[in-house]
């Protein structure tokens, strides 16, 4: 008997049945099984889990208007309710199923929530509002369902739309594996007895042998267990086991494989070399015509894509239908885990007709029962071990099914090291009910489950963004909001100095910048309008990508269209949809608008090429790939052999795996050396040179360009004409001393960010427009690139077919000392002609007629936005301010683009002195050595000043996040860089996190003199400087530990707290930042309920670096304190309406600390010690309403004064 016609007759009972309500009772809530796996299918050929309706009654009701509600939990929280809005009838003396499994819409018996499994109530609300019935259910497990018995027994074997059978409160044990274990082996001749045994008195075991799970009525293909299991004569051998007592429920099933080299051709290749994946499950569930999910069946619907081999017809392989499956993982023979899990068919053209083993994902839910939504193994990945995992997947090579399989694999692991977020890979030998399956690759999965096993973030916490070439844009968890709202900002004001920090409010930009650099070198064109995967924390958090399904990079397929897997294709051009290349995932102009929006932006633009070209040569290098892929192939290539010895394998007539691995080794030799000729076309940069930075001592680091390169060799290459930045870190126990260059260098006199006075209009301007001190004060203003829109600055016109047919544009540049230039180059871009003037004088013109020219002169001929350097003497040039005048020029008035932009940079022999930061433009190759000196360690004078373990709602970090806090302070007479310096809240590991180097080296991680710095207690170093790895705790006394290394790598401690718990967004800090400490809270009202009542003091907030976080003011100890009266008016402030000076009396000898904030609650001033009569100088403050607050030992005092 199929396992199909079984599911017909639903279920079974184990004796007879009853029914337990009154005959008025009306409509009652009779079974339940959220954990339904198996045991019934929905309308939609899924198991999902359902309620059963029962009608006592002697009417039918119909239920339109009555209300399901779930509540869980120890304080009776309710979880979800649902109203039914349709017409559902439940007739009397029958039963009615509904189905609860968020399928929103499908039709009016499906419930859009599912059931707890943990157990709760469940109520029935009727029209009325007025409770109908109730249902208490405990913790639910699969295979069984809980219902109404008249007893507190209430599992049953499930009966829906049936009377409920004989309910027990007792389950038969699981049977277990006595003798040989299940596993792999070189032969059948290693097993010994196969036997099982169960410790339920009693109890009987019946077992399977094809992967159908055991059923005593099932004659045919289940067996009572008598003794020894023989295994199959032929094939592998896969047993299910059940054990039955006729006083309790049967047990949860038990499965092991028993898989042989011999019986899957290992045995010619040497054996297992990778790990096994064993999938068992019901044959009926993978194969037949009606509910499997690996045939083209009778019940499909249309996939996506147009892949020409079945996917976009009727197939039930395109169902996301979800089925039960025992999961296991075998490595160096032994099983690791198994378990039950859900399998469903994933993939795109992967899943055609003509790939029978089609990949898996496999996934752990609830539905499996209370607890059961995490699979019981944390290291299937070297990479990423001591993981959790909801879900994993098995993957059969995508596109490369028919070639070697591990090309994903092979690029994922190519960006181990870099901070982009990859799947881990693992090649297994995969099998199905015993059948091998050929190599496939276990992976992670790519949606919240991800985000989960790497960040520990739940699916309500999440937005993920798919972007698909057939669907768009689409959250397939939480909302697409935050991501549109991203990608219409990143087109708005891409000239704007504040544009990248805008822009890292919605995104992580240095892992966007590395994940394209890495898309663009694989040349995946299978992408990027296509396989685009996203994510964030819900709560402000910044979108990261996610790189998944690359298989059509590393040359796949062929260098021609449509699918353009060549070696050599510009993919910065085909990223932004402006390559001749064209397919599904760049036509349109969606598909590429964020990435070619960013590069409008010159900030972003240097980040792209500097982190492109350390990623050539530090992860994309040729000498490093290669051993990626030898490495990966070496672990495969028992599966290569397996494979192709296996005469009934399906890709095995096509499967050369030396020509695969042979074309990857050239792509990847290739591709390294092109990719910075793509940068100069793309970007109109100069020539490409070599550059070589290096160090006198081991141990330097450097920020090139902005972006931390932690070697202290750099050898690579760059471009003339572009701006080099370069400063040097010293190791511990070093200072900066001096650069040494090999050629010549040009420094920036004009930059590409610099303000122009612009005239375009139908009129000429005035004929001395070019002349020294001409008045351009009238002119526009802007800067950037100049031109119709698209551009930094628009240049806007009346009547698009009568443009003016030339622009003019000024500036100017001061310069100290002409002498110390021998030439001037200007790189301009423009289109479609030009003149240039320096200090009133020509000095070069371009595609222009000889002798004058004016407003209407055209240039000779169209060019298409041209880039070049133009060099004259430095003789052109003066001491103090020297003026620039350009005329732009098209060549016919009905142009339909216009484009200028220019900089200026001075060529010297300068060998770079003691200037720490290098910035200067190459001329040629150059080899460029820090030189560092030895200085004595010092003992960074900081101390943790205050902490706040319970921040919850008055202090926000760059994000919007309100994590806990810990602040240090400066004592000391310096500037000390916090990067490199370790915070911990175990004194057994003082290393426990340490504070990063800030891309820019010299600000937010620098704590100047007196200044105090906070750090962030998030665990969530991902988020960038000034995040921790650790949390702190506020349930008890906790201390922590601000520590340093030295040269010789010997940690110090700089400070120690032992912090007290303290209110919600109180903390715990010094006392006037001195050495002795209190609780401080947040509020009058919070204090007023403590042991210090009206002296308490608490803590208050002001700006620091541009960014809203918490700084101690001054507090004071609550015990040992005389207050003043409340009434006490003996300190005052005067007068109350200042010009300059506000003086305080009262203070009787005292001193005390006074703070002024603005009406706004900001810090605008501070005085540490003020005495009776002594002038607070509020000169420099604006007009308005001010608080000063004087704070001593005895008091604190608030005053209100006006400014005048």
């Amino acid at each position: 008997m199929s396992f199909f016609s079984r599911l017909r007759r639903v279920a079974f009972c184990l004796c007879t049945s009853f029914a337990f309500y009154s005959a008025d009772a009306g409509v009652v809530i009779n079974e339940i099984m959220p954990c339904n796996v198996s045991t019934l299918l929905n309308d939609y050929y899924n198991y999902t889990g359902w309620l059963e309706l029962y009608n006592s009654g002697e009417a039918d009701v119909n239920l339109k208007g009555y209300e399901f509600r779930n509540i869980t939990g120890s304080k009776n929280k309710l979880k979800w309710a649902w109203k039914i809005e349709d017409s559902v009838v439940v007739k009397a003396g029958k039963y009615k199923v509904i189905f609860f499994d968020e399928e929103k819409g499908k039709s009016k018996t499906h419930a859009p929530y599912k059931i707890d499994s943990d157990g709760g109530t469940l109520v029935l609300l009727d029209g009325k509002g007025n409770e109908a019935h109730s249902l208490i259910y405990k913790a639910q497990e699969s295979g069984y369902s809980f219902g109404l018995s008249g007893s507190d027994k209430n599992y049953m074997l499930p009966t829906p739309g049936e009377k409920n059978s004989g309910c027990y409160s007792n389950f038969c044990a699981l049977p277990k594996f006595n003798g040989a274990a299940p596993g792999t082996y070189n032969s059948k001749s290693e097993v010994g007895a196969v036997t099982l045994y169960c410790v339920t008195r009693d109890a009987r075991i019946y077992y399977t042998l094809d992967g159908s799970e055991p059923d005593i009525n099932d004659t045919l293909n289940t067996f009572l267990y008598s003794g020894e299991i023989k295994l199959n004569e032929e094939g592998n051998t896969v047993i299910r086991a059940r054990s039955y007592r006729d006083d309790a429920l049967p047990s949860k099933i038990v499965t092991g494989s028993f898989i042989f080299a011999d019986e899957g051709f290992h045995d010619k290749c040497g054996g297992f070399s990778v790990p096994v994946v064993s999938i068992v499950a019901e044959p009926d569930h993978f194969y037949s015509d009606q509910i499997g999910i690996y045939v083209k069946g009778e019940n499909g619907i249309e996939g996506k894509g147009d892949c020409g081999n079945g996917v976009d017809e009727k197939r039930n392989y395109n169902q996301d239908w979800k089925r039960p499956v025992n999961f296991e993982f075998i490595e160096n023979g032994n099983v690791k885990v198994s378990q039950s899990l859900e399998a469903a068919v994933m993939g795109g053209c992967s899943r055609g007709d003509n790939r029978k083993w089609k990949s898996l994902k496999i996934t752990a839910s609830k539905k499996q029962g209370s607890g059961g939504n995490l699979i019981g193994y944390k290291d299937f990945f070297e990479d990423k071990s001591n993981m959790e995992f909801k879900a994993v997947q098995l993957r059969n090579g995508g596109n490369d099914y028919d070639g070697v399989r591990i090309r994903d694999g092979v690029m994922q692991a190519i960006l181990n090291g870099m901070d982009v977020d990859r799947q881990a890979y693992r090649p297994v030998a995969f099998y199905i009910n015993g059948e091998y399956g050929g190599l496939f690759g276990l992976r992670e999965r790519t949606n919240k489950d991800y985000v989960y096993s790497n960040y520990g973030y739940e699916e309500e916490d999440l937005d993920v963004i798919e972007i698909t070439a057939k669907d768009g844009i689409t959250a397939s968890t939480g909302t697409a909001d935050y991501f549109n709202e991203m990608i219409k900002v990143a087109g708005e004001n891409q000239s704007d100095a504040g544009y990248m920090a805008k822009m890292s409010k919605y995104m992580d930009v240095n892992e966007y910048v590395d994940y394209m650099t890495f898309e663009q070198y694989i040349v995946n064109t299978d992408w990027p309008g296509n396989n685009i995967k996203v994510w964030r924390e819900r709560n402000h958090g910044v979108f990261r990508w996610l790189v998944y399904d690359t298989d059509f990079g590393f040359g796949l397929y062929q260098s021609y269209g449509p699918n353009y897997c060549d070696p050599d294709m510009n993919t910065i051009k085909f990223s932004t949809g402006e390559s001749e290349q064209k397919n599904w995932a760049n036509e349109e102009e969606w598909q590429c608008e964020l990435f070619k929006n960013l590069l409008g932006n010159k900030d972003f633009q240097k980040k792209f090429i500097t982190r492109n070209l350390f990623n050539l040569k530090k992860f994309y290098c040729y000498e490093r790939v290669k051993p990626i892929i030898d490495s990966m192939a070496a672990l495969a290539s028992g599966e290569y052999c397996a494979m192709k010895s296996n005469e009934h394998y399906d890709a095995s007539g096509k499967l050369e795996t030396s020509d695969e691995i042979k074309s990857m080794y050239t792509f990847a030799e290739k591709r390294s050396k092109v990719i910075p000729k793509h940068i100069k076309e793309y970007f109109k940069l100069g020539e490409i040179v070599d550059l070589s930075i290096s160090s006198n001592v081991e141990g330097a680091r450097y920020l090139i360009n902005g972006e931390p390169y932690d070697s202290s060799s750099y050898k690579g290459t760059y471009y003339a004409d572009l701006e080099l930045s370069v400063a040097p870190i010293p190791p511990k126990g070093y200072e900066f001393d001096s650069w040494s260059l090999s050629a010549s260098i040009s420094e920036v006199l004009l930059s590409d960010s610099a303000s122009w006075a612009y005239y375009y209009d139908s009129l000429p301007p005035a004929s001395d427009w070019n002349s020294v001190g001409f008045d351009d004060s009238e002119w526009s203003r802007g800067k950037g690139k100049f031109g119709y829109p698209v551009y930094d600055t628009e240049l806007k016109y009346d009547d698009e077919d009568n443009k003016p047919m030339t622009a003019y544009f000024r500036t100017s540049f001061n310069l100290k000392d002409t002498a110390a230039y021998t030439a001037i180059k200007a790189k301009i871009a423009y289109d479609d002609g030009y003149v240039i003037y320096v200090n009133g004088k020509e000095v070069a013109r371009k595609n222009m007629p000889e002798g004058d020219i004016d407003f209407s002169t055209p240039a000779l001929e169209y060019v298409n936005d041209v880039s070049e350097s133009v060099e004259f003497p430095s003789s052109f040039l003066r001491s103090g301010v020297n003026e620039i005048a350009v005329e732009v020029h098209q060549n016919v008035k009905t142009s339909s683009d216009f484009v200028f932009s220019m900089t200026v940079a001075g060529v010297t022999n300068k060998d770079g002195g003691s200037k720490g930061v290098f910035s200067a433009i190459l001329t040629g190759p150059m080899e460029m050595k820090a030189k560092f000196v030895k200085v004595d360690c010092v003992k960074p004078n900081l101390v943790i000043n205050e902490i706040c373990s319970s921040n919850d709602s008055i202090a926000d970090d760059f994000y919007g996040f309100k994590p806990d806090w810990i602040e240090i302070v400066n004592r000391g007479d310096e500037p000390v860089n916090l990067a490199g310096l370790y915070l911990t809240d175990k004194i057994s590991n003082l290393k426990k996190s340490m504070i990063p180097y800030d891309k820019y080296y010299d600000s937010a991680s620098v704590i100047q003199p007196g200044e105090a710095k906070v750090v962030w207690a998030d665990n969530a170093e991902y988020l960038g400087l000034l995040h921790l790895g650790f949390k702190i705790s506020n349930e008890s006394v906790s201390t922590l530990c601000l520590s340093w290394e030295d040269e010789d790598n010997e940690l110090h401690v700089i400070d120690s707290v032992t912090y007290d718990v303290h209110p919600k967004n109180g903390s715990y800090g010094r006392i006037g930042d001195g050495e002795e400490w209190s609780v401080m809270y947040a509020d009058k009202q919070q204090a007023e309920g403590s042991i210090c009542g009206d002296s308490a003091y608490y803590t208050t907030y002001r700006q620091l670096n541009s960014s809203k976080a918490p700084d101690f003011i001054s507090m004071a100890l609550c015990s040992d304190v005389e207050p003043f009266a409340a009434n006490d008016d003996a300190i005052v402030a005067y007068p109350k309406l200042v010009d300059e000076c506000v003086f305080v009396s009262g203070l009787d000898g005292e001193t005390a600390a006074c703070t002024v904030f603005s009406s706004m609650g900001a810090v605008v001033g501070n005085w540490a010690c003020v005495r009776d009569g002594e002038c607070i100088n509020l000169a420099d403050l604006p007009s308005g309403t001010y608080i000063l607050r004087l704070i001593s030992k005895k008091m604190t005092k608030n005053e209100k004064i006006l400014k005048k």
